[in-house]
């Protein structure tokens, strides 16, 4: 699950609610991330459960884009701060509101915790060929934003 190329290398992972769907689902892990020379550490806020890909891969297209329904995602993270570092970078709070996707990336710091909302919602299901290019654009940097990592700095 949270191995593998391209993953954080975690042990003791705990799931909560995996089976109860009116609660919050939680998973909480140790890491075993390798620390960088600066004593920094890089935590992308969902892991790889956000989402990774643009699905929209084609340089262009001839028919409409057919997302049999307007869809749309919603995704909580709570980040306890670690002993011994501090918050050296979160990425910008978002809200964005156009023509194709409206999405949310929202970060609440409380004293010991991060809380990151991040949100997105396809505006209708078919979208015109015209409308391609758009689509693909704007959901690339909706997926740039929701995979930023927050950066934690060791403390002297």
């Amino acid at each position: 699950m949270f191995s593998g190329e391209g993953r954080l290398p975690v042990t003791n992972v705990t799931l909560q609610n995996e089976d109860k769907p009116e609660l919050p689902f939680i998973f909480s892990f140790d890491d075993n991330y390798p620390y960088s020379p600066e004593d920094k550490l890089f935590i992308p806020p969902f892991l790889s459960h956000s989402r990774q890909m643009n699905l929209f891969t084609q340089e262009s297209r001839e028919l409409p884009v057919d997302l049999v329904y307007q869809t749309g995602e919603a995704f909580t993270s709570e980040i306890i701060i670690p002993e011994n570092y501090s918050v050296e970078y979160i990425p910008e709070d978002t809200e964005h509101t156009g023509n194709v996707i409206v999405y949310t990336y929202k970060t609440i710091r409380e004293e010991d915790k991060i809380k990151i909302i991040e949100k997105y919602q396809f505006n209708k299901s078919i979208f015109e060929h015209e409308e391609y290019k758009e689509l693909k654009e704007t959901y690339a940097e909706m997926i740039k934003l929701f995979n930023d990592p927050v950066i934690f700095k060791r403390n002297q």
